[in-house]
């Protein structure tokens, strides 16, 4: 598979844009699709986990949020709250902590060997006027890629769980 990347800049902020052939989008596609059928048939996705999954809204969470709320007032609790945004989560994920979490979670051979090469094997193509540069690429999900949430979702449900 093949990315193309382009430069996107958001103020200060730059970052790679990656475009993949159809096929590859495809294959990724059904490879993430596959991913997530196991994660939720293994269940090892948290029930705190509402980013990116299936059946699951920002509505729900704060739905749940505050019933939770309301259930230690009820119980005269105190109730604390904690919010965490990670900055730059897409960009800075490490693929090694990505195949990890596949290794350990019991998933297909298959499934595991794919992301694996597809993770661990990815490389940025620059074409310059001196030829193209290629740099392997050990951290970040592609922008714009389907697999990228539902690899996210796997070292955030981490800390999660």
């Amino acid at each position: 598979m093949r990315y193309e990347f382009f430069i996107k800049v958001y103020g200060k902020l730059t970052f790679p844009i990656s475009l993949l052939p159809t096929i590859g989008k495809l294959l990724e596609k059904l490879l993430t699709q596959r991913l997530n059928y196991h994660l939720e048939r293994l269940n090892k996705i948290s029930d705190s986990q509402y980013g990116f999954r299936e059946r699951s809204s920002t509505e729900l969470a704060i739905h749940h949020l505050i019933q939770k709320i309301s259930e230690g007032k009820k119980k005269n609790h105190h109730v604390l709250v904690l919010s965490i945004d990670i900055k730059g989560a897409f960009d800075n994920i490490q693929h090694s902590s990505i195949v990890n979490y596949l290794d350990n979670s019991h998933f297909p051979k298959n499934i595991l060997t794919i992301f694996r090469n597809l993770l661990l094997n990815r490389k940025i193509i620059l074409d310059s006027s001196e030829g193209p540069a290629i740099r392997d690429r050990r951290m970040g999900c592609p922008q714009s890629s389907c697999s990228g949430p539902a690899l996210c979702n796997l070292v955030t449900n981490e800390i999660l769980q």
